[in-house]
């Protein structure tokens, strides 16, 4: 009997309802358990699973931080909990740092009695997890000894793979599948020449959508007013803000984002590429808040920590180019790029200059974990991420802090192989395949289309025998 335990953040119970019935259908001998971070979908698990293999962290806190805090219970926590907090987008974050404290270590609790209790073979995520509880669940797995598979996508590649990290990391070791190499010069030169998007694909028209149901505007609303009340530690007037905004008054948001908008694309001191000086260092702000700064580096949630951290070392001949994201520009407090703009040897470009010839006329592209330093490695220039990502390996590593001026230094105008990228390709391109790991509803429901799903559960299978595998050697 093999145990899996699955996170059920936002919509993916409803993709693990279907990859129930799959499984079920194919007579494997599976024994399945859930964790989700609220009641969303709680009354579908209960369909689907005994209660006893269902823990909603949201009903297990108001008894739990009854309790006096005492850290000590998380002592052999492998995580950081001040990090996990750090993780969440918006709610928790704006309370009293006892309050988020305690919260953190009763989710903790609750997820650890649970994994205790079940003795999952391993925890299966549907996406990368998007905050706090489902990093924590991700530490107390590792404390516990329980295996982690959680999807990752792959960005311009368009492929995912299963890891072994709730972080963005490559498997180890890998062979080399047939066609790898004519993938990897096809996909290069269709990049330099027509720029590939790193949006996941959408559902190929031929494959079947598995039908599946979708809660109606008006359930979401009675749903979220009930939690509203019932989930004291999940409620927040910002997030019951965005919800009416964008299930009742869209009008209303797009006009917000659209005033914003205006007034946010004047923030620059440099509208054309041919006005930036000979000499720079590019770093195009990341989308925030979001899980793909969020969870890898929440330190640099203030991206002027990396602005300022860059500019104090960088050579003196240099400056440092920033643009704001096309996407951000919509929500973005104006003042962030304001204050930019006086910043000694900071440079704010119009966002709408297009950000790969910014890659291509600069001397090193630096980001967190944003998928612009891929882009630069892709089109042979030097790039540095600050946060781990699928290809931090081959920019040389993770960048701390410390590392910063000499890794400057050494990568200014250092040009990247043609043979160095195709090699890295042609791994990335082994160690992933054809499936994306999303939330139902998203990019044409690609989540749910049939062929997605089967080879979703085939990678995962592999990824789970490989790890035995190399148990047993």
């Amino acid at each position: 009997m093999f145990k899996i335990l699955c996170f059920g953040f936002g919509t993916t119970p409803i993709f693990f309802k279907a990859l129930f019935n799959h499984v079920a259908k194919n007579e494997e001998n599976i024994t399945w358990s859930v964790v989700l971070p609220t009641s969303h979908h709680l009354k579908l698990m209960r369909e689907l699973l005994p209660a006893e293999d269902i823990v909603c962290i949201q009903e297990q806190l108001p008894s739990l931080m009854k309790d006096a805090l005492d850290l000590s219970i998380a002592k052999n926590y492998p995580g950081n909990l001040c990090r996990d907090i750090e993780t969440k987008k918006i709610t928790l974050k704006h309370r009293a740092s006892a309050r988020q404290i305690k919260t953190a270590l009763a989710t903790y609790i609750a997820l650890k009695r649970f994994v205790l209790e079940r003795k999952p073979d391993y925890v299966l995520y549907a996406q990368p997890p998007e905050g706090m509880d489902g990093m924590i669940l991700a530490g107390v797995a590792r404390e516990l000894g329980v295996k982690l598979a959680v999807p990752h996508h792959t960005r311009n590649i368009g492929r995912s793979f299963f890891s072994h990290s709730e972080q963005e990391v490559l498997p180890e070791g890998y062979s080399q599948l047939s066609g790898a190499e004519e993938w990897a010069n096809k996909f290069l030169s269709n990049f330099r020449e027509e720029h590939i998007q790193p949006a996941p694909r959408a559902i190929i028209s031929e494959d079947e959508v598995i039908s599946h149901k979708i809660p109606s505007r008006l359930e979401r609303t009675i749903g979220f007013a009930r939690r509203f009340f019932t989930e004291p530690e999940n409620r927040e007037i910002g997030i019951l803000r965005v919800s009416l905004l964008n299930s009742w008054f869209p009008v209303y948001r797009d006009i917000y984002r659209g005033t914003r908008r205006y007034v946010n694309q004047f923030n620059y001191n440099c509208d054309k590429l041919e006005e930036l000086p000979e000499k720079i260092i590019f770093y195009p702000l990341q989308y925030t808040p979001e899980s793909s700064i969020n969870v890898p580096a929440p330190y640099f949630v203030d991206q002027t920590r990396i602005i300022d951290a860059i500019r104090m070392v960088m050579p003196n001949d240099y400056q440092l180019v920033v643009k704001e994201h096309p996407a951000c520009i919509f929500v973005r407090d104006g003042g962030f790029t304001k204050d930019l703009l006086r910043k000694a040897g900071v440079i704010v470009a119009n966002y709408k200059i297009n950000t790969q010839d910014i890659i291509k006329r600069s001397a090193l592209t630096i980001s967190v974990t944003g998928t612009a330093a891929f882009e630069a490695f892709l089109y042979g220039r030097a790039s540095i991420v600050m946060g781990p990502t699928f290809f931090s390996k081959y920019l040389g590593g993770i960048c701390g802090i410390d590392e910063l001026p000499e890794r400057i230094r050494k990568s200014v105008n250092m040009p990247i192989t043609d043979e160095d990228i195709l090699k890295a390709l042609q791994q990335i391109y082994s160690l992933s395949a054809d499936f994306v790991g999303r939330a139902p509803g998203e990019r044409g429901n690609a989540m749910m289309g049939r062929n997605n799903l089967n080879t979703f559960w085939k990678q995962f299978k592999l990824h789970s025998s490989e790890a035995r595998l190399n148990e047993r050697r």
